[in-house]
């Protein structure tokens, strides 16, 4: 007698966007913005970057209802400058359409970015492991446990042009600026961690996040 497990499919995870804008605001609409092929199992994970100078939360709307804050990707960079970058990350499913409005609630800000990922067939839509860094030098460390055949997504806020160590770096785009960059990764063996860096020079005052699911 044969035995055979069936499982079902891999999760997989897909760059879809990063945009910004360099204004005075307290809540920052990104309308129609890309979010993948329509699934019952999409979850769409937004990473946000913002200028504030007090110690307020972010909050996100991903089409219409609210986004949960994936613990554990929110930083604070130091303790109140009034050019201070914080950034944190969201995620919430969506089954149906191929774009949606992102909104941040940022409180009083004068600047907010996001990056956007659709991630397929998770098993949870609760990280595995989320880190978050500000970078007084050139290195970003994001270093992330990973489970096997699990996929991870990174974001930074960045002075200058980048280079990533552990995942793909998929796009990079400039405001005013201002330098975004975002990158994922598809694992194959587990990790503990997987060693995860955004590399900067000059550079000084980078912050970014990243988390890992499966």
């Amino acid at each position: 007698m044969r035995c055979v497990i069936l499982g079902g499919r891999l999760p997989e995870i897909a760059f879809q966007t990063i945009t910004g804008s360099l204004t005075a605001d307290t809540s920052y609409t990104f309308s129609s913005q890309p979010i993948g092929a329509a699934h019952d199992s999409r979850l769409v994970i937004v990473a946000v970057a913002y200028i504030n100078s007090s110690a307020s939360s972010a909050t996100c709307t991903i089409a219409g209802s609210s986004a949960t804050e994936v613990s554990g990707a929110g930083i604070r960079s130091s303790s109140g400058g009034s050019t201070e970058v914080q950034v944190k990350m969201f995620a919430r499913t969506v089954t149906s359409g191929t774009t949606a409005s992102i909104v941040v609630n940022t409180g009083s800000a004068s600047g907010c970015w996001i990056g956007v990922w659709s991630a397929y067939y998770l098993r949870s839509a609760t990280a595995v492991d989320a880190e978050s860094y500000y970078a007084s030098g050139t290195t970003n460390i994001l270093d992330l446990d990973v489970s096997a055949r699990g996929v991870a997504c990174g974001f930074g806020l960045m002075p200058n042009a980048v280079a990533w160590t552990g995942m793909t770096e998929e796009h990079d785009a400039i405001t005013a600026g201002v330098w975004m960059t975002g990158a994922t990764y598809t694992a194959g063996a587990a990790e503990s961690p997987r060693t995860v860096r955004i590399n900067t020079s000059p550079g000084a005052g980078a912050t970014a996040c990243a988390a890992s699911f499966r």
